[in-house]
């Protein structure tokens, strides 16, 4: 029995012995570091617009780009804008679109308030006397349709590439031109100006001019017997427009993917 118990003892030392060494030698493979504050987050869209003023502008304080009073024939009315890409983490940038919608026409106060037409207008709408000439006149401008947005010729142009050039997106500016277009045939239509990448910025103009109505495109092709060789009268029938005024809004989309499925202008 005494051997026996010495054994034990003996065994029971050996391990006590093995386990202290074993935990010294593990401590001098050990350290220990701290990495706090870890994130994992996604990139933003995010469009700033600005005008000939050089302000920025943020949805939903966008002003209005155009804001033209006592417009005539042949008067053009431009508005530069630009479009800022302050986007991050897209790899390629952001796509552009612009939106022509909600055309409206409406008629305008003259400076005391009345909403009364001229006389010039009474007589290219209703018909009268046109200097010594008896004219029919072309019909009213207020019905369902929106008169006014039908002669208004647009011009959009915008740098696709941030050369510093504008290319001509919608219209010709040459004005009543083959391609030439009307605010009313924009309405609902998207307009894709391209790629923008992250931190850029890309200047766009819009461009908007009355064309004169010609008695010609109305079958009424009048003369003035009292001039020398029956001159013609100056295309009388652009007096229908007017104290007429029209108003439309601009949207823009900035989107990471191209986007087919938006209607396209129908022209």
């Amino acid at each position: 029995m005494k051997n026996t118990k010495a054994i034990l003892m003996s065994v029971l030392m050996i391990g006590i012995v093995a386990t202290a060494v074993g935990g010294v030698t593990l401590a001098d493979f050990l350290d220990t570091e701290f990495s706090a504050n870890n994130k994992f987050s996604t990139g933003h869209m995010d469009l700033k617009i600005s005008d000939w003023s050089g302000w920025e502008y943020d949805d939903p304080d966008v002003p209005a780009l155009i804001s033209a009073s006592g417009a005539w024939p042949c008067c053009s009315k431009d508005a530069i804008f630009d479009l800022h890409n302050f986007g991050a983490g897209q790899p390629e940038g952001g796509y552009a679109y612009m939106h022509i919608k909600d055309v409206v026409c409406f008629p305008v106060e003259d400076k005391e308030g009345s909403l009364e037409k001229c006389e010039a207008e009474r007589v290219a709408e209703s018909g009268g006397w046109i200097d010594n000439v008896l004219v029919a006149g072309i019909g009213d401008n207020y019905g369902e349709d929106c008169h006014l947005a039908d002669h208004v010729e647009v011009v959009i142009e915008f740098d696709t590439n941030g050369d510093g050039v504008m290319e001509v997106m919608i219209g010709n500016p040459i004005w009543g031109a083959p391609g030439t277009v009307y605010l009313s045939q924009l309405d609902c239509c998207w307009i894709d100006l391209g790629l923008i990448p992250n931190c850029n910025t890309h200047v766009g103009k819009i461009s908007l001019h009355i064309s004169d109505l010609q008695e010609e495109d109305f079958n009424m092709d009048y003369f003035d017997v009292t001039t020398p060789v029956g001159q013609a009268l100056n295309d009388w029938p652009t007096a229908a427009l007017m104290t007429d005024g029209v108003s439309f809004s601009i949207e823009f989309l900035l989107h990471q993917n191209p986007q087919p499925q938006l209607p396209d202008c129908p022209i």
